[in-house]
């Protein structure tokens, strides 16, 4: 069963987030927020899929800023940082917020959840990949390697 989370689910997860009462929304985009200590990033989607078992798939989509370095490599040691919605406090309320809003009870204490979770990333560059070439070989190099 899909669940786009509406206007009321915005609004608890974004108050929820700290953000202030002037800036709480009823949709994303989410204003631009500290994901971790070196990345920061706009929320950009919530999308939750509900099967049988009490199985909840929640994807936080987030657009992140761009690396002034430029060096792709120094990208993928930052984003180890948000591998998990455990260690991104603005990712893991969502997280909480949504399961609480699969579970149906809005008393339940957010805190009390827990969850397993799995990271993905796609990343998309900002420019042409040419530009980016030097660096990609060697990734494309030890991802072919290890399919």
């Amino acid at each position: 069963m899909g669940m786009v989370p509406k206007n009321g689910f915005h609004m608890v997860a974004t108050k929820a987030l700290g953000f202030s009462d002037d800036t709480v929304l009823t949709r994303t985009p989410y204003p631009t927020a500290s994901l971790s200590t070196h990345v920061e990033g706009c929320i950009t989607g919530v999308n939750a899929d509900l099967f049988p078992g009490d199985i909840l798939l929640l994807s936080i989509n987030a657009k992140l800023a761009e690396s002034e370095s430029g060096d792709f490599r120094c990208l993928l040691e930052t984003l180890k940082e948000i591998r998990s919605p455990k260690l991104v406090p603005i990712i893991d309320a969502l997280v909480r917020e949504g399961t609480a809003l699969a579970l149906g009870d809005r008393s339940i204490d957010r805190n009390s959840l827990s969850y397993e979770d799995y990271f993905g990333v796609q990343i998309r560059l900002p420019v042409a990949d040419d530009l980016f070439e030097d660096t990609l070989k060697p990734v494309r190099a030890r991802i072919s390697y290890r399919c």
